[in-house]
């Protein structure tokens, strides 16, 4: 039997068309950063969608120096909360964890999202990932942080959102 000719249906941009595994982008790049050291992420949810009237500034529209209704999209941040520092190594198969450090108080609500450290042996401290770094192990340094989503009143969860976010700027030991 001959084969049916069938276009492609739909833009191979959005493949694989499943679910996706988890809420919380992985992101595999960061921007290089050369000012003070800060946090280059933080989380935001989408609250909805509104319009806006703005003056058109765009060259050689039909719609240039006139109001035009746009729609926009609303984002709430919630509160973030940092609950541990790491310190990465870059080698042949990829940023490796070499020493971690975490915060003496963690949240209550932590527990729905991971299981947190009780043992204060375990949770490593800020001492040996400062060695780390004067021993030029470290070569990026990430920071685990948490959001706080009971303080929000349109996103309707209570389990908090666990992502680890790169802290740019500066050099290692500043950072």
């Amino acid at each position: 039997m001959p084969t049916t000719h069938r276009p492609r249906k739909g833009s191979m941009g959005f493949s694989p068309r499943k679910r996706a595994r988890s809420e919380v982008p992985r992101i595999s790049s960061w921007p290089a950063d050369d000012g003070a050291p800060q946090l280059q992420g933080f989380a935001g949810y989408k609250a909805g969608m509104t319009q806006v009237i703005m003056v058109d500034d765009a060259a050689n529209a039909p719609t240039e120096g006139m109001e035009v209704a746009v729609p926009v999209t609303v984002l709430e941040t919630p509160p973030m909360h940092a609950i541990a520092v790491r310190g990465y190594r870059d080698t042949p198969y990829g940023m490796m964890p070499v020493t971690e450090a975490w915060a003496e108080e963690l949240d209550a609500e932590l527990d729905r999202a991971m299981p947190t450290p009780t043992d204060p042996a375990d949770a490593g401290d800020a001492a040996g990932l400062e060695a780390a770094v004067e021993a030029g192990e470290i070569d990026e340094i990430r920071m685990l942080t948490h959001t706080r989503p009971a303080g929000m009143q349109n996103i309707p969860k209570r389990k908090p959102d666990v992502m680890e976010t790169r802290v740019g700027g500066g050099s290692i030991a500043e950072r």
